[in-house]
């Protein structure tokens, strides 16, 4: 059983020292709160059980019904529950959804699906622009933490965006700017140990006339090593 903090959940991004939420999750069972679903889960719909002797577990979108391993949530607390392998054997770890359980208000055999939305206004977005601005095109700028929510030290910490993402670019100081697409080009933010954080300076270039798109909160990857 993965606790909070451990695995890719040790990696945390933070605004104003509220974490930043890319995905709105909508639905859950009796007795289980989500408190955050990581973005690589995607929008989409996931499964959330739980089975008798209080063990949950959870079926991230698109994963064919094959669900995480169980967790034994006996205790009142926060609890980390993530996805099943892939359909390579591969373990998918950043695949999760932390939850704050309410033991005495389980139900065994309890199933919901849960819904994993865009969320359209948060730090990752940048503040709302006005209708006038959009219709000129405007440049955004702000800036967030990556911090170490684990007990021990996070290695190599990169960040890249995904392929689609249109109009991003990243910067360790907010002056040398790059749109990396791929692991092999990210941007390398060093290590960091337990409780430490650096930041991470982003910028939106909206275009004349452009549409909303949601989406553009999902598009920062990042990987790095713990040991």
């Amino acid at each position: 059983m993965s606790k909070p903090g451990e695995h890719a959940d040790a990696l945390g991004i933070l605004s104003a020292s509220i974490e930043v939420q890319s995905l709105l999750a909508v639905e859950t069972i009796p007795g289980v709160v989500i408190l955050a679903a990581a973005g690589s889960n995607g929008p989409g719909v996931g499964y959330l059980r739980c089975a008798n002797h209080n063990l949950l577990s959870w079926e991230a979108p698109g994963d064919g019904g094959r669900a995480g391993a169980e967790s034994q949530c006996s205790a009142d607390g926060d609890y980390l529950l993530e996805a099943a392998e892939d359909d390579q054997g591969n373990a998918q770890p950043e695949k999760w959804i932390r939850v704050r359980v309410y033991a005495s208000r389980l139900v065994q055999g309890s199933a919901a699906s849960v819904y994993l939305r865009d969320v359209y206004s948060n730090a990752i977005a940048g503040a709302d622009v006005t209708a006038a601005e959009a219709a000129a095109g405007v440049v955004v700028t702000w800036q967030v933490a990556v911090t170490n929510r684990g007990s021990g030290w996070l290695h190599r910490i990169r960040v890249w965006l995904d392929a689609l993402a249109t109009g991003l670019a990243v910067s360790p100081d907010g002056s040398d700017w790059s749109a990396p697409t791929t692991e092999a080009a990210a941007l390398n933010l060093g290590d960091l140990g337990p409780g430490s954080q650096v930041a991470l300076h982003l910028r939106r270039t909206i275009l004349a006339a452009a549409e909303s798109d949601p989406g553009v909160l999902s598009h920062l990857k990042f990987s790095f090593q713990a040991f």
